[in-house]
């Protein structure tokens, strides 16, 4: 994938007219041939972008569907007349950037979004694996699943996808299932599911409103069985779509439920016989069962054990742990708690 600062660099360098249309080969260029290469095409892509980012999330009028449409030709066209590899890279994201349009016209992503968040609330929806990791299940499930994807689309979706999707039903199914080679995670697929995702996380933090409303619940509340498979299937989801970053990762993870890593009734236990066959001053500060009960004072307190409470963990309290996510700067992140400062 191509460098960020190039993208910056396209989108706030001063524009000059004209550029050649004649396509070659790739090639790597040094930085002032990059700079002449990207300088031509700043302007089409900047209003590109923006219209991108205007209509994010709204439908597309007809006449602002054609300038994108004529955009998307034209950056493309330039970004393809030099052989410089970024400016290749950049035709290549646009190609499939501008894939979107198609499925934005029909406002098939808000379509999706509502197909996904009403899933389980459709009785012909239990047979079928819409959801499935694997695509060719997937697959298999939006063919023979035809009727009722289309009972949903009638009752939750717009006009504009109403009149679309039954007549282009394998090529929005083939858009859902088959994942595009590359990395430039701009195409429909991984749209669909970001949308998926949104979808998932909009379902746990309903979850959770409804199940401890304004509260914030200690990690033994007997509440968060209810909402540990929304938060599951969020964080799952997130962790493996392309258009999450870390941080929107860890924003996941920081509203969701602690219990999904740890085992709260083998810790409740523990913590309990601990503190009636130890004194105050053996049992470390994190094991209190007062520190576990208050959310906040827990999050603090295994902040200021670093990188080793899980080891002092399992030490005093073996079978606690029951789930690991190193790759997350706090393996414990709680509801509500995402500094000092709660």
């Amino acid at each position: 994938m191509f460098p960020l600062h190039y993208f910056v660099i396209c989108l706030f360098i001063p524009t000059t007219s004209g550029y050649s249309v004649e396509p070659s080969s790739e090639r790597k260029c040094n930085i002032s041939e990059e700079y002449s290469a990207l300088q031509p095409c700043t302007n089409i892509s900047s209003q590109l972008n923006e219209l991108f980012m205007e209509y994010n999330d709204k439908k597309i009028r007809e006449d602002v569907m054609n300038n994108m449409t004529e955009l998307c030709t034209n950056v493309t066209t330039c970004y393809n007349s030099t052989q410089c590899s970024t400016s290749q890279n950049y035709k290549e994201f646009y190609e499939a950037k501008c894939q979107n349009l198609e499925f934005q016209k029909a406002d098939l992503y808000n379509c999706v979004f509502k197909f996904y968040e009403d899933i389980e609330h459709f009785n012909c929806t239990d047979q079928y694996y819409f959801l499935s990791d694997d695509l060719d299940q997937r697959k298999e499930s939006y063919n023979s699943g035809k009727l009722c994807f289309l009972e949903i689309v009638e009752k939750k979706c717009s006009e504009e996808a109403k009149d679309y999707v039954p007549f282009n039903y394998n090529t929005l199914v083939e858009t859902l299932t088959e994942k595009p080679e590359g990395d430039t995670c701009a195409e429909p697929f991984h749209e669909f599911h970001y949308q998926q995702c949104q979808a998932a996380i909009s379902k746990a933090k309903t979850q959770i409103v409804m199940a401890f409303g304004r509260d914030k619940p200690s990690i033994f509340d007997e509440r968060w069985a209810s909402v540990c498979g929304y938060c599951q299937e969020a964080q799952e989801c997130a962790q493996n779509c392309c258009k999450f970053n870390d941080y929107d990762r860890e924003s996941v993870n920081n509203f969701c439920s602690p219990p999904l890593k740890i085992n709260t009734e083998n810790l409740e236990k523990c913590l309990k016989k601990l503190e009636e066959e130890n004194p105050p001053s053996e049992i470390p500060p994190f094991l209190n069962t007062t520190i576990w009960n208050d959310s906040c004072a827990l999050y603090d307190s295994l902040n200021g054990t670093k990188n080793n409470w899980k080891e002092e963990l399992n030490k005093f309290c073996e079978k606690t742990i029951i789930k690991e996510q190193d790759e997350h700067k706090m393996d414990m992140s709680l509801m509500g708690c995402n500094s000092t400062e709660c």
